[in-house]
């Protein structure tokens, strides 16, 4: 094989694991093997969000996002192998993408609730955001319960 043909066939493979090794490491089964998590997913798993994936919340939104979360993720992973680490995490989800999902810009959960089109909720949510209320402020408990001893 050239060497034009190996860098190629590298870079091909690289183009297929990357987004598999993604998906993958993406689940909540994955998440819970080193987050020690199990109360928050089950939690979610009865919640009205379970059908939404743990990093469409708690990752940022683009490219960078996601390249952001897996870069954290190998050093979870590196502080669980040591047992390099003294605290738990904390939980963090951007904001962005609960309002990308409710104006229906998800086209991956055409089902979501609309913000536009619940009466009223615009005009009620406009002030607090304004003033730097995040969605959290009141949904704090919408993927999953919180304060289940890891908050």
């Amino acid at each position: 094989m050239t060497r034009l043909g190996k860098v190629a066939a590298i870079l091909l493979l690289i183009v297929i694991l990357l987004p598999m090794s993604y998906f993958g490491t993406s689940e909540p089964v994955f998440c819970r093997s080193c987050h020690y998590i199990d109360p928050y997913v089950d939690s979610w798993a009865s919640s009205s969000h379970q059908e939404v994936k743990c990093l469409f919340c708690h990752e940022a939104r683009g490219p960078f996002g996601k390249v952001n979360s897996k870069s954290r993720g190998l050093n979870y992973v590196a502080m669980h192998i040591t047992g390099n680490y003294t605290t738990a995490i904390k939980g963090w989800a951007d904001e962005r993408n609960c309002i990308a999902c409710h104006l229906n810009d998800v086209t991956k959960y055409p089902d979501a609730p609309n913000l536009k089109e619940i009466p009223g909720h615009l005009d009620y949510i406009a002030p607090p955001t304004q003033e730097g209320a995040l969605c959290i402020s009141c949904h704090a408990e919408t993927g999953h319960a919180l304060g289940l001893g890891l908050d």
